[in-house]
């Protein structure tokens, strides 16, 4: 699963939403949210510059939260849609 979230956020350029994050598109909202803020806890650039991570990363990180924050929005709109 966590090899698969990984391909979905840096090969394809529209993935799969619920690949991006991790989750199942049988899950709930409250658990999409729920991994969501956990990525984007553990991925912010400001948290990884607090713990030290080298700024040649930060341009990494920027691209990973706009990921997740893209995926989230998508599947947000789906399910209002809905």
């Amino acid at each position: 699963e966590r090899f698969e979230a990984i391909t979905e956020r840096h090969i394809h350029q529209d993935g799969d939403p619920y690949g991006v994050l991790g989750v199942k598109p049988s899950d709930d909202f409250a658990t999409i949210r729920k991994r969501y803020r956990a990525l984007a806890a553990e991925n912010h650039p400001d948290r990884l510059h607090a713990r030290g991570v080298p700024t040649e990363f930060h341009a990494v990180a920027h691209h990973r939260m706009a990921k997740f924050n893209a995926a989230y929005s998508a599947i947000e709109k789906a399910r209002r849609a809905a």
